[in-house]
C-alpha cells in the first residue's frame, strides 16, 4: 500500500481497572477495519488482559494520565511522522457502539472535506 494513503485512527482509553473493557476491545476490531493501523493510547499501569488487544494493526501506547483526551492524542502523536498519512483520527471510548461504522466512515469520505468529526455533548 502506498504510504501516502494510509490511515491512522488514534484510540484513547482511560481506566483505573486492571482491564481493557470488552467494549474497548469490540470498538478496537470495528475500528480496525476502516483503518490501516490504530494506536490504543491509554494511562499507565498494569493490564491483565492485553494479549486480548488484536495483534497486527493495533499497537498500545502506556503513558501518564496528563492533558486529558487531547494529551493522550498529543502523546501519540509525537511517536509518528504525520506526513506518512493521509488519515489521522481521534477517537476516544466515551462511546460504546451499537453498530458497525461503516455508514459513519462511508458518510466521511463522501464528504468533500479536510476535516470531520462526531460530537455530542450536554454541555452548554
Amino acid at each position: 500500500m502506498d504510504s501516502a494513503k494510509r490511515s491512522l485512527c488514534v484510540f484513547i482509553h482511560f481506566s483505573n481497572s486492571s482491564y481493557i473493557p470488552f467494549y474497548v476491545l469490540l470498538f478496537l476490531k470495528e475500528l480496525a477495519y476502516h483503518f490501516d493501523e490504530i494506536i490504543l493510547v491509554a494511562n499507565k499501569r498494569l493490564v491483565e488482559n492485553e494479549k486480548d488487544i488484536y495483534p497486527g494493526t493495533i499497537k498500545t501506547l502506556f503513558v501518564k494520565n496528563e492533558g486529558y483526551d487531547l494529551g493522550m492524542f498529543y502523546k501519540a502523536f509525537q511517536t509518528i511522522n504525520p506526513h506518512e498519512y493521509s488519515q489521522i483520527a481521534c477517537v476516544n471510548d466515551s462511546n460504546i457502539l451499537f453498530n458497525k461504522l461503516t455508514t459513519v466512515f462511508e458518510w466521511g469520505k463522501s464528504a468533500k472535506v479536510d476535516f470531520w468529526g462526531l460530537i455530542d455533548s450536554m454541555h452548554r
